[in-house]
């Protein structure tokens, strides 16, 4: 098996390639992907991977059993968008004690050869999507925000290695939802790749409007900016996981506020309720699905997080002012 880059897991001097799923995988499989895994004392790494004209996408699974620190290397000229996903992060947040939720990060880099050192933590599911994009799509972009893009494209042209961000950046809940329908498109056997690639195109735009709404929250108070900071996480919470709504003071204990404090500032952030968030995020899911998909009902309904198909018609006919059913049989007849 060619390896994708070379890595040098400092400790662990046994690392073997194969193009074979781990039979521990429990994670999303891409159907028809080239695949390459690593195999080691400290886990098992999967990567999956899909060509386009566009980008190519990667997604990438690592269950770690014992902490190491990964140094991988490659020859290689990129421009990629990486969003990380660590779950089962424990962490302390007084004066509510220890709590259990997932991180996530994003960023846009180019860079003439990969040189990474990379900490990965013992019992933490790390997932990774990737696009390396083509440079044609920035030319296309150019046409719609040209100031954004032209110092990044600049510094391409220019052979100097730059990223969007800093370390830890948060991904805003817009970037969150594409990649999330990204993920569940290119796992799904009925994905289109028509929707697939402007899927990518607007996630890239997105990315870079959230590079100048942080440059714009520089002119905040420290106290504004982090509470800013604090419910993108919820709303990239609620945006990402499958799990039905858990309530105020669940999200108010992660947000490390009082309920009262936290729905104040959920609503001037966001300009809904915080269980509004929660409906149109899930409809706007739901809503593809009836309309892309020929998924069942009830599935569309439980993979939405409600918990029964009575819910889920009840809900969506007091929004929509249609039965899902009905929904389904006019794009039908549409068709």
């Amino acid at each position: 098996m060619k390896e994708l880059f070379h890595l040098n897991a400092i400790g662990f001097p046994y690392i073997d390639w194969t193009d074979m799923i781990p039979a521990t995988c429990s994670g999303l499989i891409i159907p028809d992907a080239d695949v390459a895994a690593v195999q080691a004392g400290f886990g098992d790494m999967l990567f999956q991977g899909k060509q386009g004209p566009l980008f190519d996408a990667w997604l990438s699974d690592y269950d770690i059993i014992h902490s190491f620190t990964g140094h991988s290397t490659l020859d290689y000229r990129s421009i990629e968008v990486t969003t990380l996903i660590k779950n089962s992060i424990n962490y302390n947040h007084a004066p509510f004690g220890w709590k259990n939720h997932k991180e996530y990060e994003v960023n846009l880099a180019h860079s003439l050869a990969m040189d990474s050192h990379v900490r990965f933590e013992k019992g933490v599911h790390y997932s990774t999507f990737d696009l390396h994009f083509k440079p044609g799509i920035f030319k296309i972009l150019m046409d719609f925000m040209p100031e954004l893009v032209y110092p990044f494209l600049n510094d391409y042209h220019a052979g100097r290695e730059t990223s969007l961000f800093g370390k830890e950046t948060f991904p805003n809940q817009q970037i969150l939802h594409l990649v999330r329908s990204m993920i569940r498109s290119i796992t799904s056997k009925d994905r289109s790749s028509l929707f697939f690639n402007i899927r990518g195109f607007l996630l890239l735009a997105h990315i870079f409007l959230w590079n100048a709404e942080i440059t714009q929250r520089r002119g905040l108070s420290g106290r504004q900016a982090e509470i800013a900071s604090i419910i993108d996480q919820i709303t990239g919470e609620i945006t990402m996981t499958d799990e039905a709504f858990q309530g105020i003071a669940y999200y108010a204990r992660m947000a490390g506020m009082s309920p009262t404090l936290f729905k104040k500032s959920f609503q001037r952030e966001t300009g809904f309720t915080v269980y509004e968030f929660f409906q149109n995020n899930r409809f706007e899911e739901v809503l593809k699905s009836l309309a892309l998909s020929n998924d069942s009902i009830k599935a569309i309904a439980l993979d939405s997080g409600f918990a029964t198909i009575q819910a889920f018609d009840k809900a969506f006919k007091k929004k929509f002012d249609i039965s899902p059913s009905d929904f389904r049989k006019e794009r039908d007849r549409k068709r």
